[in-house]
């Protein structure tokens, strides 16, 4: 029995992608190589077949966060007879550490189709290397394998794939969001608290990232219009308002707030001696809140003329006089009368008492 070996070294540099044989094309994958060995009558033909990195839904992939699961497909051809394997080495440094021979490889059989390399929760550094392996045999009795290589070399250093459960909104399902708050092995799918703001009583309740996030009582949401330490003016009515139960409040013209000194429509006079409001009075009219002082003016009084004289005081032939209080003498008057009845009745009885004896 004969057989031939033939190994074609052929480096080739795309993403740090080397591969052992010659370039081929195959619908539906990235990277094709094959490798070709003839002895008399039998050929053996193998070819592998990469396509790029894919997360669980085959999509290829655009960051280093990968959805659900890390994926490459992994296709091969073994000649017209079909005869052959396919292996899976990881993290190796040079092809020489790939053997093979006439019953195959010393690699991780792998059949073909998606090879998942990592599981949600996990990181990929690795560097994956896939051979195909090829057996043919003759009528004649002539027989041939080859091998074709395809990977990436090195130990454990090629990617930085971090697999998750979701990256963005749209890996999850209707109703739910990702949930990106803690380190990235524990972001998941989380199902949607609100939509849109709404109101707990005059808490207001913020929709964050699809999230309740109570907000307690803020301004200009849930019918709060103030805050119970605030007030305000308006400086065209000189009306003052307060905040009562979280809503202004008119408390109309109030002296001290607004700059309001005064009652509007007021009128007072200053500097008085007594029974006068002055010898040399000033009167002052409120006007907007303002007192607005008049012209000095000599004290005087004329006749039933009301608000010129001290209280107490009243107005008589152009003098301010006491105001006599003829009610008061009454009620003293008649007191006095009382208590003399009074004592002149004891008296009157002890007169009596002693003519009886």
């Amino acid at each position: 029995m004969r057989k031939f070996f033939l190994f074609a070294l052929i480096v080739v540099f795309s993403l740090m992608l080397v591969s052992a044989g010659s370039t081929c094309s195959q619908s539906g994958y990235k990277w094709c190589y094959e490798n070709s060995n003839t002895y008399g009558s039998s050929t053996a033909i193998a070819k592998i077949y990469l396509s790029d990195f894919q997360d669980e839904s085959g999509n290829a992939l655009t960051s280093s966060y990968v959805t659900k699961g890390l994926y490459i497909n992994v296709g091969g051809y073994f000649g017209k007879q079909g005869v052959g394997n396919l292996y899976f080495y990881n993290n190796i440094n040079s092809w020489d550490s790939v053997s093979c021979g006439a019953n195959g490889c010393n690699g991780q059989y792998l059949p073909e189709g998606r090879k998942k390399l990592a599981s949600i929760g996990e990181k990929y550094i690795g560097c994956p290397a896939f051979v195909s392996w090829a057996i043919d045999s003759a009528s004649n009795g002539d027989w041939s394998w080859v091998s074709a290589s395809l990977g990436w070399l090195g130990s454990g250093n090629c990617f930085d794939y971090m697999v998750v459960e979701c990256n963005s909104n749209s890996d999850c399902n209707s109703g739910y969001l990702c949930d990106k708050s803690g380190t990235w092995q524990n972001w998941k799918c989380v199902q949607k608290e609100c939509d849109s703001k709404s109101c707990d009583g005059t808490s207001y309740i913020a929709c964050e990232n699809f999230k309740k996030v109570n907000k307690g009582i803020t301004k200009g949401e849930c019918g709060v219009e103030c805050l119970s330490n605030e007030d305000k003016c308006d400086e065209s009515t000189l009306t003052y308002y307060a905040c009562e139960n979280f809503k202004w409040v008119s408390q109309g013209e109030q002296i001290g707030k607004c700059g309001v000194n005064c009652k509007s429509g007021v009128k007072e006079y200053l500097n008085c001696s007594e029974g006068y409001i002055s010898d040399q009075f000033v009167s002052r009219t409120c006007t907007n809140g303002k007192w607005v002082d008049s012209a000095i003016q000599t004290c005087s009084c004329i006749d039933n003329t009301k608000g010129i004289c001290a209280e107490g005081y009243e107005c008589k032939n152009s003098d301010c006089v006491k105001t006599t209080n003829w009610l008061q003498y009454i009620l003293i008057g008649g007191a006095l009368v009382i208590i003399l009845a009074f004592f002149s009745f004891i008296i009157w009885l002890l007169i009596m008492k002693k003519f009886r004896k």
